[in-house]
């Protein structure tokens, strides 16, 4: 099924929210302390041994750098999952999906999420905006907000124009998405105005920033000082940049890719958003485990109160009561480079815009 298909598929069964939610079994809603906390003994383990791995690679200009090298990446991969895991326990306490006390989730919400330069109460902002405005063009907080339609790429300066290709048709918007990201939640007042926030707001955004930086700062200095440069670049800065990229690559497969919708205010609807292009897109088994299911995202739009160890038996329910509004894509390296070559937005019908290769003149 393409997106498009999906959004008439919606529009003749005139499928609402509340419908699709009451496909879901009623247990992919309860919380369990006891996995939920398994994951996060899990998420710290997975980084132990990686640091235990990466303290015993030392490369060096011998016959063994035909072991350290792969070892060294292995290393950092496996760092690097686990402070994947961190932030995706992080996501679901700002969800309140962790614990049923708030105090637990904001407490392990920024344990997880600090360590990963992510304000914790910054990111529960903007996300659970972009959870109510999902694929609203210049007000959803993620990937699609900013795209540029073919007239508007046409108009616009030349500068613009190659920040436009290289955000959403190379990899250097994965190389610098969290970046821009982590930007704008920390100056979320002007960065992002469509984020209305109150005065409790402001303070828990002002908390958490301070929070984050402290805890990076302190990291990063205590092991340039005790241990010198390489060793704060092996063992923290290099695998926290590589989770940013991959924290940016599975946020970027939710929503985008080839023939992904997206809205304007009048054309907008709560399924619209939530549903016609959230994407199932699937890795190796190991692989979902590994990143806590988070690649299975239509359920997580339909209620983000299922925790992450729920959403593969609320896909299978989802998928078997509605197969006709299901979009599950295979991940490959190709899947990649489609969506690449799609980096603007074509108007299919008033207000409905699909994303399209630039056309070449």
């Amino acid at each position: 099924m393409t997106p498009l298909e999906v959004d008439a598929s919606c529009t003749a069964e005139r499928i609402t929210l509340s419908r699709l939610r009451s496909a879901l079994p009623a247990d992919v809603f309860r919380l369990s302390p006891r996995r939920a906390w398994f994951g996060l003994a899990r998420a710290c383990a997975t980084v132990a041994a990686g640091e235990l791995l990466l303290a015993n690679v030392h490369v060096e200009p011998s016959a063994t750098v035909l072991w350290q090298i792969p070892a060294l990446l292995l290393g950092w991969f496996v760092v690097m999952a686990g402070m994947g895991g961190f932030f995706i326990i992080g996501h679901d306490c700002g969800h309140e999906a962790f614990s049923r006390r708030r105090w637990v989730n904001s407490l392990i919400g920024h344990v997880c999420m600090s360590p990963n330069l992510t304000s914790f109460h910054g990111w529960r902002l903007s996300h659970a905006h972009h959870h109510a405005r999902a694929q609203l063009r210049g007000d959803d907080t993620d990937w699609p907000e900013q795209m540029l339609t073919h007239e508007e790429y046409a108009r616009a300066p030349r500068l613009v124009r190659v920040q436009a290709r290289a955000a959403y048709g190379s990899p250097v918007g994965l190389m610098v998405g969290f970046f821009v990201g982590m930007i704008r939640r920390t100056a979320m007042r002007r960065l992002y105005p469509q984020v209305k926030l109150g005065a409790r707001a402001r303070r828990e955004l002002s908390m958490s920033t301070i929070v984050v930086f402290l805890t990076c700062g302190a990291m990063a200095v205590t092991l340039l000082v005790t241990m010198g440069t390489w060793a704060m670049l092996k063992h923290y800065l290099i695998p926290l940049y590589l989770g940013m990229v991959t924290g940016a690559f599975f946020t970027y497969l939710h929503h985008s890719g080839e023939g992904a919708l997206v809205f304007d205010e009048a054309s907008w609807t709560p399924v619209r958003g939530q549903v016609v292009s959230t994407f199932d897109v699937r890795f190796p088994v190991w692989l979902e485990v590994l990143f806590f299911h988070i690649n299975r995202h239509p359920a997580h739009h339909l209620s983000p109160r299922i925790p992450w160890y729920n959403l593969p038996r609320a896909m299978d329910a989802l998928r078997q009561a509605h197969p006709s509004l299901h979009i599950e894509r295979r991940f490959s390296p190709g899947y990649l480079l489609r969506a690449w070559r799609a980096p603007l937005l074509a108007e299919t019908s008033p207000g409905v815009f699909v994303a399209a290769p630039p056309v070449e003149r």
